[in-house]
């Protein structure tokens, strides 16, 4: 199984991502004790708990594109947490996390067509 921890700070809680379906459903197992909230369709996926550390998300996506969808989701959910309109200064906090996660799995697992 291979899962990368990416970091989401200055934001609380943990982040994972999957390499693959079959990771994933490895991956939550193990991560969630019980079910956990989903966002899921055929090619990408995001999942979160609330749980010791606050909060984890385990995400997947097949493609760039969907995985910058499913990070989107992670940060959507963090913001409402601690109270960042996304919208905030022109979207730049959103933005700025959403480079700095994908600059992580760029790194992790190289680039994604």
């Amino acid at each position: 199984m291979k899962i990368k921890e990416l970091s989401i700070l200055p934001y609380p809680g943990r982040a994972f991502l999957a390499r693959n379906r079959k990771d994933f459903v490895k991956a939550h197992a193990l991560l969630f004790k019980r079910a956990a909230n989903i966002y899921e369709t055929t090619d990408g996926i995001c999942a979160w708990q609330a749980d010791d550390e606050g909060y984890s998300y385990l995400l997947w996506g097949d493609d760039r594109d969907t995985l910058s969808h499913e990070l989107s989701h992670l940060i959507l959910d963090v913001f409402q947490r601690i109270g960042i309109d996304p919208r905030e200064a022109n979207g730049e906090p959103f933005c700025y996390m959403l480079s700095h996660l994908l600059n992580q799995v760029e790194k992790n697992y190289g680039k994604r067509s």
